[in-house]
């Protein structure tokens, strides 16, 4: 049962040298700058589209309401998928304040808020 064993001198280490490190990391940055970079851009280019749509949703209910409608204060939620769409009015001396918001269903965070003073 002869075995070779080979003695290990005391300069030779196993592992990764400096260099094969630095490569390493060179290569995985560039696969992972470009891949966060349009990341960024895909969640960024998402936002102002629902905003927008959030903003359409508010003003088409501020354009339903009437001075014929009652002036008694009230809040009204209405679900208007995939949004949470809250109406305020309130009277003000010879105006009425008029604000809705709007949310995601899912969030509890206003996208959009819009407020205005109509006469009566």
């Amino acid at each position: 049962m002869h075995q070779n064993i080979r003695p290990v001198s005391p300069n030779e280490e196993d592992g990764y040298t400096l260099v094969e490190t630095l490569v390493a990391l060179a290569i995985f940055m560039t696969v992972l700058v470009p891949t966060a970079q349009f990341v960024g851009y895909l969640v960024t280019q998402q936002q102002p589209s629902q905003t927008s749509a959030a903003y359409r949703v508010a003003t088409s209910t501020l354009e339903t309401w009437s001075p014929e409608s009652p002036l008694r204060e009230d809040t009204e939620t209405v679900e208007h998928p995939p949004w949470t769409v809250t109406t305020t009015v309130q009277p003000d001396g010879p105006y009425v304040l008029l604000r809705v918001d709007v949310r995601r269903t899912s969030s509890e965070r206003s996208v959009v808020t819009l407020e205005t003073r109509r006469a009566r």
